[in-house]
């Protein structure tokens, strides 16, 4: 696979599908590529799980009187969970939403427990920054694997979106 200093040419697929093994390094190098690149073509990189990990004894609780009252009954959504990357000045920013674009959770109280566990932090998507792309990418693994159990990375849907207006840049190269 040849790859510019930004990532893979665009006929070629994000990330390296084919095993767990080959999955992690190059997810580490897409994210050292688009940190070494100019913010002006800033990407995301969307990983789409294959299926919806909540059921509707799963759904996230209410946590007070304003939960309550600003949400109607909590639905899960019918969409598959999604891991979002973007390179920051301060690092790798891994983002998992808790809702779908409707409000419908997309994490259940089990898999917003055990990103908790593994240090994740936010109410609405649970966040994680890493300043290394390796250390990142692992995270990244290990969640796909242990909390959206996908059985196997040729099951993700993977893309690359503009990063939101607004977002900071990517780092500077070292």
């Amino acid at each position: 696979m040849s790859e510019s200093p930004a990532g893979p040419a665009p006929d070629e697929p994000l990330v390296d599908q084919g095993s767990w093994a080959r999955f992690t390094p190059s997810l580490e190098r897409l994210l050292d590529g688009q940190g070494q690149s100019s913010g002006s073509g800033a990407q995301e990189v969307v990983l789409i799980a294959p299926l919806p990990v909540i059921d509707a004894q799963d759904l996230p609780r209410a946590r007070g009187l304003g939960d309550l009252l600003r949400r109607r009954a909590a639905l899960p959504s019918p969409e598959a969970p999604r891991v979002v990357l973007a390179v920051r000045a301060i690092g790798v920013e891994v983002r998992l939403p808790g809702h779908d674009d409707q409000g419908r959770a997309l994490l259940g109280r089990a898999q917003r427990s055990a990103l908790q566990a593994l240090g994740w932090q936010g109410a609405e998507s649970l966040t994680r920054t890493d300043p290394d792309p390796l250390h990142a990418a692992e995270a990244v693994t290990r969640v796909l694997i242990e909390v959206l159990r996908v059985a196997h990375p040729a099951d993700l849907e993977c893309r690359a979106v503009p990063m939101a207006h607004g977002a900071q840049a990517a780092r500077p190269s070292a």
